[in-house]
């Protein structure tokens, strides 16, 4: 394993996360291979396969939240010549727009494949494990992000 390797892992991981919270749709469907596969597990289960089923997948999830933050925690990473394995612990927390009764608050383990082609590292596959959900109202403020945060 070398650490550029495990560095440019981790930085996709993070970007995953950034462009998540930023609702970047475009740089999300960078860090994914054309066939890639998007799974998260029961209460929410669901599979997307190959580019545009994971992009139609982002927008339904991110559809009508007022706030939608992914917090990406401890993670480790296993690489074998041009794959690897990951595992991140994740925390989610978003609440609905119109309707402020909507929340969800999770911990998750992100169980990931990914290959590297040409010298770049994409996600093949990630799937979302859940561990905890909270669906009760989340009290308290929410705040757009300014828009040079958001920029490109």
């Amino acid at each position: 394993m070398s650490h550029s390797d495990d560095a440019a892992i981790r930085d996709l991981t993070a970007r995953f996360a950034d462009a998540i919270n930023r609702r970047d749709r475009d740089a999300f469907a960078t860090l994914w291979w054309s066939e890639g596969i998007w799974e998260l597990t029961e209460p929410y289960g669901m599979v997307a396969s190959g580019l545009p089923d994971v992009l139609s997948m982002y927008d339904r999830l991110m559809d009508g939240w007022e706030f939608f933050a992914q917090l990406v925690h401890s993670g480790v990473i296993d690489i074998e010549g041009v794959r690897a394995r990951s595992r991140w612990t994740m925390r989610e927390v978003a609440r609905g727009g119109e309707n402020r009764s909507r929340s969800y608050d999770n911990l998750a383990i992100y169980d990931d494949t990914l290959e590297q082609r040409g010298g770049v590292w994409r996600f093949a596959k990630r799937r979302y494990c859940y561990i905890w959900v909270d669906d009760t109202s989340i009290p308290g403020r929410s705040f757009p992000l300014p828009p040079d945060l958001c920029s490109k």
